[in-house]
């Protein structure tokens, strides 16, 4: 069964609670690794430089604290990264659902369907690891 390496552990401690919630169970289903959750001014900064982000600080719901935005990634069942787009729709719907199931409709949302009305191709900006609290 996949679990949380410590740097993952360390990074899904400064998000909300229920963000850790989900993934806390969502590891029992998928294997991921938590690649980012509370972002620092400087993170910010560099993530819009580099166009990982389209906002400055402190716009970004990773500027929060506790953070209420989280970046994941998915692995296959060889533990390597799943970069494939069809594959991480494939398994962002399946976060999504068990978000669904957790929360309710629509309290997360996923940066490969921003307007989340499950069209994944009218996106200007895809962030296929991103989810968020929709507050």
């Amino acid at each position: 069964m996949p679990k949380f390496s410590r740097r993952s552990k360390d990074r899904l401690s400064h998000c909300d609670e229920r963000l850790q919630k989900w993934m806390n169970e969502f590891i029992n289903y998928v294997d991921v690794g938590i690649v980012c959750g509370h972002r620092s001014k400087l993170e910010q900064d560099l993530a819009f430089k580099k166009g990982a982000s389209k906002v400055k600080w402190p716009n970004s719901k990773h500027n929060q604290y506790p953070s209420k935005a989280i970046d994941i990634v998915f692995y296959d069942d060889k533990g390597k990264p799943i970069w494939d787009t069809h594959q991480a729709c494939y398994v962002a719907g399946r976060a999504l659902q068990l978000a669904e199931w957790m929360f309710g409709e629509g309290k997360i949302r996923w940066g490969g369907d921003w307007s989340q009305d499950t069209d994944v191709t009218d996106q200007t900006f895809n962030d296929y690891c991103h989810f968020e609290l929709k507050e």
